[in-house]
């Protein structure tokens, strides 16, 4: 059976390619000084660029947190995929970074509901876009 992906789909994920490549780019570059390599945000483990997911420190992908940059960063495969993401140590190091309160709201900020228009989802996938050819010049 063929399945049909509606445009709104396509949108989201044109979206996240952008925003992905994005910050996997953001990472790699404040990590190693390179677009090669990325310092994963919760092993510490160096690893090649297709090694490196955009991870997010909250689980879900919802809308509300999908496209947030400060809670997604350069995570390896072996962590986001593999090791469930690793939420514990994720959030440990972003509670450091951050305080409690900043995890907290990020956390009520997943409960939200978000609705991403066709339009929304175009400037979205434009901004990243963007980004990411600025840091890769």
């Amino acid at each position: 059976m063929r399945r049909v992906r509606n445009a709104a789909t396509g949108k989201k994920a044109t979206a996240w390619k952008n925003f992905s490549a994005y910050i996997r780019a953001r990472d790699s570059m404040a990590t190693t000084g390179t677009l090669e390599y990325c310092k994963c945000i919760t092993c510490g483990q160096v690893k090649p660029i297709d090694q490196i997911d955009a991870g997010h420190m909250i689980g879900g992908r919802k809308n509300g947190i999908l496209f947030d940059e400060t809670i997604t960063h350069g995570q390896c495969i072996a962590c986001n995929r593999e090791g469930g993401g690793q939420y514990e140590a994720y959030k440990r190091i972003m509670i450091e970074r951050n305080g409690l309160d900043w995890y907290e709201g990020k956390e009520r900020q997943k409960r939200e509901v978000v609705e991403l228009t066709d339009e929304a989802l175009v400037l979205i996938s434009k901004l990243y876009l963007q980004k990411y050819k600025e840091l890769t010049k």
